[in-house]
């Protein structure tokens, strides 16, 4: 069990650390000899590091899971927020050593950590494939917490997978990415200990449904094309990353509506980073079929009919085949292939190029909105835009 901590965050983070565990600047430095003293003291190179970051020396933690480690844990978090590491690769070097402690350890960042969460309300709010989400309020705000529906059985490993998953999306900061506020394995279900993510409570819901049911006439014809505005932003800035963040499930479903109207994307429980390796949901591959491009459901193979490894197919290209499949679920309120019963029938629709996910332009579609999907939905992933380029066509649409 992990301490029971409130969160800390910037400079009240490092002063509450003892004196020989605080990444400070010594009086007198300029900036690069500070920087340099930063990264000695969390043990990255003092030099700029511009190859395969796989080749960082990376020094093999203890698997006991003592006081050292949880500080070094923290230091490198207290460095991330701070932006004591400014540049990119310290950045990348820092953060992949603590996805490497979280996967081997499953230490995570006491201010990771969500102690106290009480649920009072147990009305469901919300389903996916892997949790549920209920309300409640934390640190004085109402709070969507994410409950696994893995409480028992291999609770090791879904915790590990939860906990690189809160890891990488806490380093992420944007307006149209969902906040991330941390974990917890507190909550007590049928006698069972559950483990779960908090995040803000969006009252709007997501995409798919505010659209359905709630948006405001007023608003009715300018709300879908800024919603794929706001989304696009969000993925440009997850695919501008070094290494790229996939998210691998974009839909209706996995946006939210804040109040203003903005977007935010969510639904990062399936999301990685392209140089790390999270713990795996199992054989399958995970996603929602309909949204699927060709090359996730039927990945390439040698000529030993040998799998490629899913680099090959795991690609910034995924989203964006997802993202223009979503510009028309965001007119129509309906789903790629929609007139397809079973998720056999779309494999084989998709894998033999039997048909795009809309046969024929939908209703409501202008034909450049339909001919920005349509790029999206190339089979070949290489021959697809990157998504800055989809953002950049549809800015120059007028409604």
């Amino acid at each position: 069990m992990f301490p029971r901590t409130r969160r800390l965050d910037g400079a009240e983070s490092v002063e509450r650390l003892p004196s020989s565990q605080k990444c400070v600047f010594h009086e007198g430095e300029d900036d690069a000899a500070g920087h340099e003293n930063v990264r000695r003291l969390m043990g990255l190179p003092t030099q700029p590091f511009f190859g395969d970051s796989r080749e960082i020396p990376l020094e093999k933690h203890s698997n006991t899971r003592d006081e050292s480690l949880q500080n070094s844990m923290d230091n490198y978090q207290i460095s991330m927020d701070t932006r004591l590491l400014w540049d990119a690769d310290g950045r990348r070097e820092c953060l992949q050593k603590m996805m490497r402690i979280a996967e081997e350890n499953a230490v995570i960042p006491r201010s990771l950590y969500c102690s106290g969460v009480q649920v009072y309300d147990w009305q469901l709010r919300g389903e996916g494939a892997f949790a549920y989400v209920y309300r409640d309020f934390y640190d004085g705000k109402a709070v969507a917490v994410k409950v696994s529906k893995q409480v028992i059985g291999k609770r090791r490993e879904t915790w590990k997978q939860w906990i690189q998953t809160a890891l990488l999306w806490r380093q992420l900061a944007h307006p149209n990415i969902l906040q991330c506020y941390g974990v917890n394995n507190e909550l007590q279900i049928d006698r069972y200990s559950c483990i779960s993510m908090v995040f803000p409570w969006i009252p709007n819901g997501d995409l798919r449904h505010f659209i359905e049911d709630k948006v405001p006439f007023r608003d009715k014809d300018t709300f879908p094309l800024n919603s794929l505005k706001d989304v696009a932003r969000g993925l440009q800035y997850l695919h501008e990353h070094n290494p790229p963040i996939v998210h691998a499930d974009i839909r209706g479903a996995s946006v939210l509506v804040k109040q203003d109207m903005t977007c935010c994307i969510s639904g990062f429980e399936l999301s990685f980073c392209t140089e790390f390796t999270l713990t795996s949901h199992g054989g399958d591959v995970p996603g929602t079929i309909r949204f699927m491009a060709p090359e996730v459901l039927s990945p390439p193979h040698d000529e030993n009919f040998e799998d490629l490894g899913r680099e090959i197919y795991d690609t910034p290209a995924r989203d964006t085949y997802a993202f223009g499949c979503m510009i028309v679920e965001v007119y129509t309120a309906q789903d790629p292939f929609f007139w397809l019963r079973t998720s056999a029938q779309v494999t084989r629709a998709v894998c033999a190029q039997l048909s795009e996910p809309w046969r024929t332009k939908p209703t409501g579609i202008t034909e450049a909105l339909w001919k920005i999907a349509r790029s999206c939905w190339r089979a070949d992933p290489k021959a697809r835009p990157r998504i800055e380029s989809v953002y950049n066509s549809l800015c120059s649409i007028t409604e």
